[in-house]
């Protein structure tokens, strides 16, 4: 009779722990599912977000250094910026490689490299420095070897490519079915992205450089001209003369497009920021307080921000041009800002990434990478990703840091539920214990 009570009791148990365990496990996949349809709420697609290129999402962002991991690729990355969307992070390393990572982990997923070999221009390594695009599953990037590649998001399958006259550093822009870039051979091109088609492309003269799209026109400049084309055909529809050699992206936004020239030569730095009617090109205003300027504009609550090579991040009217705040770092910035929830965040030569007060430009909280930061940050889903020169590359958010867990991004009621879980099979399995022990006595 003993024996029989101690094995119902034992089999009680069994069957409270099998329960237990079996619903710790519902709660922490449902968790996970939550976590998963959150992750996709407000991706980062493209470099500066958008193909406006306004720097700007409307994402919560990390209010600390907290940082949730990091990730090192083989090799390393000068101006090429992460995209962010359906839980996956891609970016272009100088390795020729494109990297596909798990957002939320930084676990490798896959990388894709062409088929061309490392080579070498002007007697110095010559590598790929584009910024990849997502849309509807796909990526789209340049590549060195002169080819616009499509792959597959989920496993790095070309699914179609397209061969231009010269190499593709231009970053990619993809809007309304079409992908846009420009290529060493002069061009803007504009392709179906679903099938590759060439849909149009524009002979600029000289080398154009990161086109964006706004209101069916394509904006860009070419070293000392900038234009607009129509998105459709690429029909030209004005042009500007610029003082200077233009060597960045343009940022659209109400109606005007912000982008800087000036500098050296080689366009190797800019020294003005100018500000044009998008409708017909107009100069509305031009500054020159920031005096040598890498750093692409971003846009957001009707401010201008940019990064400078002298070592400071301003904040301009978009009115007039005039400024607002400027914040130093200890290094020159290449980087170009990103912005979400009220706060700035850009990179810097000195190896930190910042983080400031939009409105009024207070620093908020920095952290030390690895290396310089020239690549530009990018905010999604409440995280912030920054890639270093070395190739590192480094996520922050809210939690433990501890992104690698299985149970990172569980809600308070799974911890409370799992800790009364706990309890209750020590408890259980005490008293079962207790009661073999007193029958055998």
């Amino acid at each position: 009779m003993i024996r029989e009570k101690s094995r119902r009791l034992f089999a009680v148990f069994l069957v409270l722990t099998m329960t237990l365990s079996t619903s710790t496990a519902v709660l922490q996949s449902a968790t996970a599912q939550a976590t998963t349809k959150d992750e996709t709420g407000y991706p980062w697609p493209m470099f500066h977000h958008d193909a406006e290129f306004t720097g700007y999402t409307e994402s919560s962002a990390p209010d600390s250094a907290n940082l949730l991991w990091n990730y090192t690729l083989t090799g390393g990355v000068m101006c090429a910026s992460p995209a962010i969307a359906d839980g996956r992070l891609f970016i272009q390393s100088e390795d020729n490689y494109v990297y596909c990572l798990n957002a939320t982990t930084g676990a490798f997923v896959w990388k894709f490299r062409s088929d061309l070999p490392m080579v070498c221009t002007q007697g110095q390594y010559h590598p790929n420095r584009a910024s990849p695009a997502v849309a509807d599953g796909k990526i789209y990037i340049g590549s060195i070897d002169d080819c616009m590649y499509c792959l597959n998001e989920t496993n790095g399958e070309v699914l179609w490519k397209y061969k231009t006259g010269d190499d593709l550093f231009s970053f990619v822009a993809v809007t309304d079915g079409k992908v846009f870039t420009g290529s060493a051979d002069f061009n803007i091109y504009c392709f179906n992205a679903t099938s590759g088609e060439l849909v149009w492309k524009y002979d600029t003269g000289d080398w154009p450089f990161n086109p964006a799209i706004a209101d069916g026109k394509v904006f860009a400049g070419s070293h000392d001209g900038f234009f607009a084309l129509d998105a459709n055909n690429g029909k030209l529809l004005w042009t500007y003369t610029a003082s200077s050699v233009i060597s960045d992206s343009p940022t659209v936004a109400d109606g005007k497009v912000f982008f800087a020239d000036g500098g050296s030569p080689q366009g190797w730095a800019a020294s003005r920021i100018n500000c044009l009617d998008a409708d017909n090109g107009t100069m509305i205003w031009t500054c020159d307080a920031p005096p040598a300027v890498f750093s692409s504009p971003a846009f957001a609550y009707d401010r201008v921000y940019v990064g400078s090579w002298d070592k400071n991040v301003y904040c301009l009217n978009p009115t007039d041009g005039a400024v607002i705040w400027s914040c130093p770092t200890v290094g020159p910035i290449a980087s170009s800002p990103a912005i979400a929830d009220g706060k700035l965040y850009i990179g810097s030569n000195d190896g930190f990434i910042y983080c400031l007060n939009a409105t009024s430009g207070t620093p908020l909280w920095n952290h030390k990478l690895g290396s310089e930061v020239k690549s530009s940050p990018a905010i999604a889903d409440g995280k912030l990703y920054v890639v270093s020169r070395e190739g590192t590359v480094y996520c922050f958010g809210a939690g433990s840091g501890a992104g690698n867990s299985w149970f990172s991004g569980a809600s308070y009621e799974f911890y409370v539920t799992l800790s009364i879980a706990v309890i209750l099979v020590i408890f259980v399995g005490a008293y079962v214990y207790v009661r073999i022990r007193k029958r055998k006595s």
